[in-house]
């Protein structure tokens, strides 16, 4: 298992102003720099959330990414641990690891309050993240419902009615 190297300091500039509330860039893709399975550096920021973001990630490479979404007037931040359905060999391998040790270089300075792991473009639908953001901050009010099974126009059943199974 390799090390993943995050000695750039372009790595942590990227992610402070995905963060800083004065910058418009509100995600970064990282990815191995050529020839290397272990050297990470940035790929490329924006301002387009998800949609744009999604761009840049390949089938055939490992990405991670960083998202700043707003969310009840409030910024909340998404990793996104990606390996391409065409990834192999020793990048593949060490994936599991790398995301593990980057998810964990982010947390030392920046929130990361859902992560995605994806493999392609169906597994980062930008509506799914934003529930899960919702979800994962309590502001889902319907969740309670959800759990117990109630829907909407199911009336209570009578006090005293015993079911056998």
């Amino acid at each position: 298992m390799s090390k993943l190297n995050l000695d750039d300091p372009a790595i942590k500039k990227a992610l402070d102003d995905v963060r800083n509330d004065t910058t418009k860039t509100n995600w970064v893709v990282f990815g191995y720099v050529p020839k290397s399975n272990e050297v990470l550096h940035v790929i490329a920021t924006g301002e387009g959330g998800v949609s744009e973001l999604i761009d840049e990630l390949s089938d055939g490479k490992v990405h991670f990414a960083y998202v700043g979404f707003e969310s009840f007037k409030t910024r909340k931040f998404v990793y996104i641990a990606w390996c391409g359905e065409g990834v192999t060999g020793l990048q593949k391998g060490n994936f599991p690891n790398h995301a593990i040790d980057f998810a964990k270089f982010i947390k030392k300075s920046n929130p990361i309050h859902v992560q995605v792991n994806a493999r392609n473009e169906e597994d980062l639908n930008e509506d799914d993240i934003k529930e899960k953001v919702k979800v994962a901050f309590g502001s889902n009010f319907d969740a309670g419902k959800a759990k117990q099974g109630i829907s909407e126009g199911v009336k209570n059943v009578q006090e005293g009615t015993s079911f056998h199974l």
